[in-house]
């Protein structure tokens, strides 16, 4: 490995980001159905005591046996069913795993849906952990670690069996040039004034040069990246916390709920208050 490999695998390594959004261990009915649903952050989930199916939106239907494991990448459509009589658990996570401050890396590699073996049974009895330590009385140093530890040890189990996407190798390389652009997008999601000019001058290049090569490594425009950050950000938070709507409006960088709302919809059809209460209903 030279010199500039391993400089880059630094920058790389640093700049890996896991984020526990929420889990649970949750007992299925008789007919347990989920609709479809599209996620803004990634699935991990284990059904123990039942069997059933998972539909991917453009990648088909898998299978899930007892106590086999499942991943989706936030942004897939999917929906899923019990198809087998008698109580289950699915014990789950929701988490988000970035480089760069905001490269999903599962845009990088592509995870098995299905994971099965002791390798299914180990996420489950992640997330069953991870459940018990979101519930801890007292924050601490030490759950803080244990938390990291298990994420980091389902991202591994996930990226040993995934293969490379096409774009992985060139989105790499102009994340790392444009990793200053992708800190302060996140940094100021929450400045309504935010925008193509500070997000120019973060690159340190010229207007023109900028567009062209964020556009060609994420396949969208600058201002349209930052816009669709704010509105994954908002439905993490409309998941994960209890602020009102007009709160998360605000710290995501929107005027006011009103122009929020209606960005939301568009983007996933269904206003922030509908996506919360269906999200409840089905998951926690």
């Amino acid at each position: 490995m030279d010199d500039t490999a391993r400089q880059f695998l630094k920058v790389l390594e640093e700049s890996l980001i896991c984020d526990y959004e929420i889990g649970n261990c949750t007992p299925l009915g008789e007919d347990h159905t989920q609709h479809w649903r599209t996620m803004g952050c990634a699935l991990f989930a284990q059904v123990v005591g039942g069997s059933g199916y998972d539909e991917l939106e453009g990648r088909g239907i898998f299978q899930h046996q007892d106590q086999t494991a499942l991943i989706i990448p936030g942004g897939v459509p999917h929906r899923a069913a019990k198809t087998t009589p008698g109580p289950a658990v699915s014990r789950w996570s929701h988490v988000n795993f970035r480089v760069f401050s905001s490269v999903d890396v599962f845009s990088l590699f592509v995870p098995p849906v299905i994971i099965g073996g002791p390798a299914g049974i180990e996420i489950g009895d992640i997330n069953a952990r991870l459940a018990v330590l979101r519930l801890a009385d007292q924050p601490s140093l030490q759950v803080a670690i244990e938390r990291r530890s298990l994420l980091f040890r389902l991202l591994h189990l996930a990226i040993e069996r995934a293969t490379p996407s096409p774009r992985c190798g060139s989105l790499l390389q102009a994340a790392e040039r444009l990793a200053p652009v992708l800190a302060a997008i996140e940094r100021e999601l929450g400045r309504a004034e935010f925008g193509l000019a500070q997000l120019t001058n973060a690159s340190g290049l010229s207007r023109s040069r900028f567009h062209t090569l964020f556009a060609g490594a994420f396949g969208m425009s600058p201002m349209r990246y930052l816009r669709q950050r704010r509105l994954e950000r908002s439905r993490q938070l409309l998941v994960g916390s209890d602020l009102p709507v007009s709160t998360i409006a605000e710290r995501v960088g929107f005027a006011d709920q009103f122009h929020f709302s209606h960005a939301f919809k568009i983007a996933f059809g269904r206003s922030p208050s509908t996506y919360r209460t269906e999200i409840a209903r089905d998951w926690l």
